[in-house]
């Protein structure tokens, strides 16, 4: 089972029950917090990652955590949620 998630998540695929690490983070430092506001995903989706205990103040390698990317990418709706 594969323990890096990004190129599962990308096809709807939350393999957190099964022990994946819900904190990993790809060469540019995006966890899965930033994919799931990166490609505007729904609140539930950010729900589920953070009960799991996703870290919301994780960094990329930019500095921007989830928040930043939010607002960065005019998300109103996602940076309210994360607020």
């Amino acid at each position: 089972m594969p323990k890096n998630l990004h190129s599962v998540f990308i096809n709807g695929y939350l393999l957190l029950d099964a022990g994946a690490d819900k904190d990993s983070k790809n060469a540019y430092g995006y966890n899965l917090l930033h994919y799931a506001v990166c490609q505007r995903l729904r609140e539930t989706t950010l729900c589920l990652l953070l009960e799991a205990g996703a870290d919301m103040e994780a960094r990329n390698t930019y500095g921007d955590t989830a928040l930043h990317l939010a607002t960065q990418g005019g998300d109103e709706r996602m940076a309210r949620f994360l607020v």
